[in-house]
């Protein structure tokens, strides 16, 4: 069966009377995917009917689908050269009940769509105690999050336990686990969440834990400073001991995909980086529909005013919304890959002996835009050393600082690119 929002694939005989094809997994007939030439948009029988054309390989695709009620779905494909119609490649109807949400913008949310500068210390130990302890998360996990979780489970300690009861069997976890924090750092980010008021660990706890279930979350419940205590202790060990021993490789690809979303909104505007951001997500405006897992889910998020969050993760298989009180929703989707890079012998790279090891090595962890801070951490040196080589380098015109709420983030000019690729 397909999912709600994708079309029936013949390709991967999911859909109920599916045709197999000659056509490789992922290739067209894609519905709304197609690299597109044309398009159309209507209803039939009060639910969405789309029809797109385009062309790949040297031939040209076209189709429709029929979304019935956002659960099932009807379509077909046919394929021909530019002479003339080859015939029917795919159809088929099916649908898990999988479910929606629908993201409502106002004009004044399309301005106000932002990305975290770099990963945020509650989102990164709730995402990552999620991929190692739900089984709904666990068992979707994309090939780089199962490694990361070969090697970090035989890291987790007992100290760490409150986090993961936090952690119910279908992925979810309280709101009250990533609140705004303000200061930059995982401790300051641990006190703000040992500072909850007990009314809202219990409001959020009652939503999925049964009440005297577990004695720690009855005293999160109750208010308890050794609990509160224990939960601020856990967030701490699980980034020194557990998270960062692959921080490294984990700022890698959040910094990846923010470079990709960066040139595609420069490139195409905000519309065009909706669109793109992942197969899950569909973007027909003022409607932002991600489509979900959880089966028969319908769920609407009205903005108004407050703007989206947007934050990519490589620990996660699929899209998650954060609808919480009081601050700006939050949509989580799977990162991209990050542009690979190969290691370089200090000895025989050529522009160690050009601009010194370390500015060398600077530059080429540039790949990817970073802050001040991730850069640091990427060469293991000091802030006041980073600072420096960022100002020669800026200097040199082979970096760009762009400057925004107290945060530096670099990024290589063209004259870097060039360089770079004429030295690896």
């Amino acid at each position: 069966a397909s999912r709600a929002g994708k079309p029936p694939t013949s390709g991967d005989i999911q859909s109920v009377g599916g045709l197999p094809t000659e056509i490789p997994r992922g290739q067209p007939p894609r519905w709304m995917g197609i690299p597109s030439v044309g398009g159309l948009a209507g209803e039939m029988g009060g639910c969405p009917l789309r029809w797109g054309c385009g062309r790949a390989a040297g031939r040209w695709y076209g189709g429709w689908r029929w979304l019935l009620y956002g659960v099932d779905e009807f379509g077909w494909g046919r394929r021909g050269d530019s002479g003339g119609d080859e015939g029917l490649v795919g159809w088929g109807w099916g649908g898990q009940n999988c479910g929606m949400i629908q993201i409502h913008f106002s004009a004044a949310d399309l301005g106000r769509v932002v990305f975290p500068a770099e990963p945020e210390p509650l989102w990164e130990a709730a995402l990552a105690a999620r991929a190692l302890s739900a089984p709904a998360a666990r068992d979707s996990l994309p090939p780089v999050a199962r490694r990361w979780r070969q090697a970090a489970a035989p890291l987790v300690s007992p100290s760490m336990r409150p986090l993961f009861k936090l952690i119910a069997p279908s992925g979810w976890f309280p709101d009250f686990l990533t609140p705004t924090v303000s200061t930059p750092g995982v401790k300051p980010a641990a006190e703000l969440l040992s500072e909850t008021p007990a009314e809202v660990f219990r409001e959020e706890l009652d939503e999925r834990f049964p009440r005297n279930a577990d004695p720690y979350l009855h005293g999160l419940r109750s208010g308890q400073p050794a609990a509160r205590e224990a939960l601020g202790t856990a967030v701490v060990d699980f980034h020194q001991n557990v998270l960062a021993q692959s921080s490294d490789e984990l700022a890698r690809r959040y910094a990846g995909d923010l470079a990709q979303r960066a040139h595609t909104l420069m490139n195409g505007g905000i519309e065009t980086l909706l669109k793109t951001l992942h197969s899950d997500v569909e973007w027909s405006a003022p409607v932002l529909t991600v489509h979900t897992q959880r089966p028969n889910q319908a769920v609407d998020v009205h903005l108004r005013g407050r703007g989206l969050q947007l934050y990519p993760s490589p620990l996660i298989a699929e899209c998650l919304v954060d609808d919480a009180p009081r601050r700006r929703p939050v949509l989580i989707y799977p990162c991209a890959d990050a542009p690979a890079t190969e290691p370089q012998d200090p000895d025989t790279d050529p522009l160690a002996a050009l601009l010194g090891r370390t500015r060398a090595a600077v530059l080429r962890s540039l790949i990817t835009p970073a802050s001040t801070t991730q850069l640091a951490r990427r060469v293991r040196i000091s802030l006041a050393s980073t600072s420096e080589h960022t100002r020669i380098l800026r200097a040199a015109a082979l970096i760009t600082t762009h400057r925004s709420q107290g945060t530096s983030l670099h990024s290589l000019t063209p004259t870097a690119q060039t360089l770079l690729q004429q030295n690896t």
